[in-house]
């Protein structure tokens, strides 16, 4: 497309081809996390592995996923104007709350799966606030610099040590400390 053609589409120039742009990227990216969690969780669950091999698998697919386009670099871009900008943000909101969705549903199916619930005072809402939370931390560190992102022991629910990648040791010590076995 030509500049010309370009401001026949976005008349106002560039905040609106922003706009447009960041909504396109925003529909496209917000769902693709939780489809390869998906993926990668589906033969394990079927299979009836363990939670911790469930949590590897997941958090490898995640950060794969994330790192694997310019969706999430993109989107992270927007954070910051998103804050000064509401038509923006709203549209990263709209995109946060299309992520949180589709991971709800996900970490629900975990709880359920491996009979856990969640302790007293944590929702499930709350529970997929903090695991994104960490996934976006984590998707930014293994971006820039993936050798911090390392393999580690940690000890899986039976107490044995088992080598995990640094972001699934992390996410599975929150599941941990979020629920307990269903009484």
């Amino acid at each position: 497309m030509t500049t010309g053609s370009a401001y026949q589409v976005w008349k106002d120039g560039q905040p609106e081809f922003h706009l447009d742009l960041a909504k396109y990227i925003i529909d496209q990216d917000s769902r693709r996390g939780a489809e390869a969690v998906t993926e990668a969780s589906v033969g394990a669950f079927a299979d009836a592995a363990p939670l911790y091999q469930v949590i590897e698998d997941g958090a490898s697919a995640y950060l794969a996923e994330q790192l694997g386009g310019p969706g999430f670099a993109v989107l992270s871009h927007y954070w910051p104007a998103a804050r000064t900008d509401p038509a923006l943000g709203e549209l990263v909101k709209g995109g946060y709350d299309a992520f949180h969705e589709s991971f709800t549903g996900i970490y629900q199916a975990l709880l359920d799966q491996y009979d856990l619930e969640l302790v007293d005072g944590i929702t499930i809402d709350d529970l997929t606030v903090a695991m994104s939370a960490i996934a976006d931390g984590f998707t930014l560190r293994a971006g820039i610099d993936p050798e911090r992102i390392r393999r580690v022991m940690f000890s899986d629910d039976e107490g044995v040590p088992r080598e995990w990648s640094l972001f699934a040791a992390t996410l599975a010590a929150l599941v941990r400390s979020f629920s307990r076995p269903k009484t």
